[in-house]
């Protein structure tokens, strides 16, 4: 048995260790990299409702399509995507990725996301455009 002196030590750290897992945890569901991850699953489960969910204000159809069909032969390639980081830009925060197709050279992508309504959520068309200029 543990004597009272040394118990609340280990228990403290115990519960802190606990409680920096679980914040970490919550950032890596709640950043610009979640919503990345989040519109990629979407995209490959067909899932229309979290897709429009993922999407900045004013989106515009044509960008958000031709992004779902850009992923979407990606992963029929058999491709994976690997997020490599972001960085902080004027109009948004970008998301690095990496398109990794067997036996072939990997094709970078940046993904513009934003903060909306308290969320981080795709901007397709500032995507879209932002990858042409590259």
């Amino acid at each position: 048995m543990l004597r009272s002196g040394r118990a609340i030590p280990m228990v403290t750290a115990s519960a802190l260790a606990l409680l920096t897992l679980a914040v970490f945890w919550f950032l890596r569901e709640s950043g610009p990299e979640s919503a990345v991850r989040k519109f990629h699953i979407a995209v490959v489960n067909g899932d229309t409702a979290v897709l429009e969910d993922l999407l900045a204000a004013g989106s515009s159809r044509y960008a958000t399509s031709y992004l779902v069909a850009v992923v979407a032969n990606y992963a029929r390639a058999g491709a994976q995507f690997r997020i490599h980081g972001t960085a902080r830009g004027t109009e948004a925060t970008f998301v690095e990725v990496d398109y990794v197709v067997p036996r072939r050279t990997p094709v970078p992508v940046l993904w513009a996301t934003m903060k909306q309504g308290g969320r981080w959520r795709i901007h397709p068309d500032l995507t879209l455009r932002t990858s042409l200029e590259r």
